[in-house]
């Protein structure tokens, strides 16, 4: 499945597009509603956007169906916002995409996007042409042609003239209610649901944009159960690795005579030996050193000490070549691609045991090369272990309402507006990776469910100087239920 932004960036010939979370922001201002925490330690499931060109169309970020969505003709107050319109019309689609194959089944993932605060319908509905909102579609099938009095239309052999089936645009019904998305084509991926809208967020002067938020039925597709591998693998410990998978040799010998051995080899755990026309690498505990007397080849008659090489048994395990050379270590963090199950089928990849242990391939894509291992010492990770998200679920008395009670994540968003106020950008970086990889688990902001039990906190004295008199808590949980769209 392809993914794209709701803000089409602009594509510069020559440029490289790099698919990264900052260039949305290149062109967009964030001037309100960050994730995960809203004004007042409330939840906010989203990120406001808003982009710089005001009239540049919100777009489908994916392929998906529509499942709701809500227009009104003209934006309006509430007792809350008393001063100003805001916009409170959106669309809610449903995207499924594979993540993967392995010997162990299909990883699949369920996600919904939500695009809130589009404007009003009576805005952008002379919009035509390529900026015109086309998110909805139905398909009309095949039916005779007629004419204007509704009689058949007849081609020259006096057969019925019949227009082919089609697909046709709607326009989104404006009366402010949600609308299930039933019946109507799939949306496609650049499809433009609408435009941005005034946020409230401020009750003088409401942003332009748009609430956009990415959720989940369930975050099983966390834990990977079928181990599928794609994306970006890296080892997650050094690994040492062949070039090639020496199979050793039985080589007889005699032991009470000494080993041909080249004098020019580098010791290092091994010796090299000749055995007739054959070189052959043995380990150095398969042998042992002797000091023995040897006739000295300069005098006759006369004997010198001359350290000689003997074999430990009758036979030794050889290789026919260096293994120091045939060797390497992969080092942590190496990207690599795992050529093995479970990721593979029986078949699809080569495994060799020798001496009781089992070899696999790695490829490694930086340098285009292909090593063997020990399959039980390759320890991977790749992006289909989600290895830099982080799962987060409140657990407690306050667990259930609207606001954050996480201490970790109350400091993580302290140190955040704190590096933003004083524009500390490497900080700041810092800050904002941890919770782009947040994923939390929290009861939605557009539940009409219980609300003045989820936001009752804000009433309290314990609140601070942001606490709510009864009147306004009033305005407040009408206001919260005027975008409610859950049910």
């Amino acid at each position: 499945m392809i993914i794209t932004y709701p803000v089409r960036i602009p594509y510069t010939l020559g440029s490289q597009q790099c698919v990264m979370p900052d260039a949305i922001y290149n062109n967009s201002e964030i001037l309100s509603g960050s994730y995960p925490m809203g004004k007042n330690r409330f939840w906010h499931g989203g990120l406001h956007l808003h982009p710089t060109d005001r009239e540049t169309p919100i777009r489908a970020i994916a392929d998906g169906e529509l499942v709701a969505y809500r227009y009104d003709v003209s934006d309006a107050t509430d007792a809350f916002f008393d001063k100003v319109p805001y916009s409170r019309s959106f669309v809610l689609l449903k995207h499924e995409t594979e993540l993967g194959q392995t010997s162990l089944g299909v990883s699949k993932l369920t996600f919904y996007s939500l695009y809130m605060h589009l404007r009003a319908w009576g805005e952008v509905k002379n919009k035509a042409d390529e900026l015109a909102v086309n998110f909805l579609r139905k398909n009309v099938p095949a039916q005779p042609k007629t004419d204007k009095d509704g009689h058949p239309v007849l081609d020259k052999y006096k057969h019925p003239v019949v227009v082919k089936a089609n697909d046709e645009s709607e326009t989104p019904t404006a009366d402010g209610a949600c609308h299930s998305g039933t019946g109507h084509l799939r949306v496609r991926r650049g499809d433009i649901l609408g435009y941005c809208g005034s946020i409230p967020d401020n009750l003088a002067t409401p942003s332009r944009g748009i609430h956009f938020e990415i959720l989940f039925d369930d975050v099983t597709f966390l834990d990977n159960a079928n181990k599928a591998v794609w994306g970006r693998c890296v080892l997650m410990e050094a690994l040492s690795v062949r070039e090639e998978l020496l199979a050793p040799e039985m080589i007889t010998v005699d032991t009470t005579k000494p080993l041909s051995v080249d004098s020019h080899q580098d010791a290092d755990g091994y010796t090299k030996i000749k055995v007739g026309h054959d070189s052959y690498w043995v380990t150095d505990e398969q042998v042992n050193r002797k000091e023995t007397e040897v006739p000295d080849p300069h005098h006759t008659k006369k004997v010198i000490n001359k350290t000689q090489i003997f074999a430990n048994g009758k036979t030794l395990q050889g290789v026919r070549k260096d293994p120091r050379k045939n060797e390497k270590t992969l080092a942590k963090g190496t990207s690599i691609v795992p050529w093995f199950d479970s990721w593979l089928n029986p078949g699809e990849f080569r495994e060799n045991i020798i001496d009781g242990k089992t070899w696999v391939q790695v490829y490694i894509p930086e340098t285009n090369k292909l090593y063997w291992a020990e399959k039980k010492a390759v320890h991977y990770t790749s992006d289909a272990d989600w290895p830099y998200f982080h799962k987060l679920e409140e657990h407690g008395t306050f667990s259930t309402d609207g606001f954050i009670d996480d201490e970790g994540m109350a400091k993580l968003l302290a140190a955040y507006e704190k590096d933003r106020a004083e524009k500390n950008l490497t900080a700041l970086t810092d800050d904002g990776d941890k919770l782009r990889h947040l994923i939390t688990k929290h009861p939605t902001e557009w539940s009409k469910q219980d609300i003045a039990k989820r936001f009752d906190r804000v009433t309290k004295d314990d609140f601070g100087p942001t606490k709510l008199l009864p009147e306004q808590f009033a305005k407040l949980t009408k206001h919260i239920e005027r975008l409610s769209f859950w049910e």
